[in-house]
């Protein structure tokens, strides 16, 4: 992505990581209007969250990225920044499980070169 993040889109990405880490939510719910840059938060937000997880010594960072409408989500899933991707029909939720153990290889590797294995899955 080639645009900046704006302060405003900033500020929004910090306070879902303090909502996250500080009082303790599982979920975050963002909504906007169209054109404000919710897929630069979302990126932002996983940016921060990574480095969190890092802290943390996470095993493994998921992301569920839902939206509304599957050429939408394909368009902004590259955008996100997340290396392991899902594509539309494979995260199908019956087919999640066979996403997961075909990525299994792949995440070994990335352990053993001491990183932390991170995949996204758009619903």
């Amino acid at each position: 992505m080639s645009q900046e993040v704006k302060d405003f889109q900033r500020a929004t990405a910090d306070r879902i990581l303090h909502i996250y880490k500080n009082l303790g939510h599982r979920r975050v719910l963002q909504a906007d209007e169209v054109g404000l840059g919710k897929t630069f938060v979302a990126k932002q937000v996983i940016n921060l969250v990574r480095e969190w997880h890092k802290q943390e010594k996470d095993d493994f960072f998921k992301v569920v990225y839902i939206c509304s409408n599957a050429n939408i989500a394909d368009q902004n899933i590259e955008k996100l920044g997340v290396e392991n991707r899902m594509s539309i029909s494979e995260s199908r939720l019956s087919m999640q499980h066979l996403y997961i153990k075909l990525a299994e290889k792949r995440i070994a590797e990335q352990h053993e070169q001491g990183e932390m294995p991170e995949s996204i899955i758009p619903l």
